[in-house]
């Protein structure tokens, strides 16, 4: 029992958290955007009200990816010093 709360508690160290919410230009959330980081297989997706949380392993520079149909496809390049980080109200332009 003592090494299963040692594990439990070493990996939860071992990820971090970015969190945020994806909207419109007029303030609607959007469900279902694709959020990932540049050149690699992280990523997540927003729910229903358009929030997100991504895991991370460490904190440094990343380029975040957010796709979906019938947007433009953005990127935004955050540096991350500690966790959790937040990127709130993060919003993507509809294409023309």
């Amino acid at each position: 029992m003592r090494y299963l709360l040692i594990l439990f508690f070493c990996s939860l160290s071992v990820s971090a958290q970015l969190k945020g919410s994806i909207t419109d230009s007029n303030q609607q959330p959007i469900p279902f955007v694709n959020i990932y980081i540049e050149n690699s297989y992280v990523g997540t997706t927003s729910n229903e009200q358009g929030d997100y949380v991504l895991t991370l392993s460490q904190p440094g520079t990343y380029t975040i990816v957010f796709q979906f149909l019938g947007f433009k496809t953005q990127t935004k390049t955050i540096e991350i010093k500690e966790f959790p980080y937040s990127l709130r109200h993060y919003f993507i332009r509809r294409k023309n």
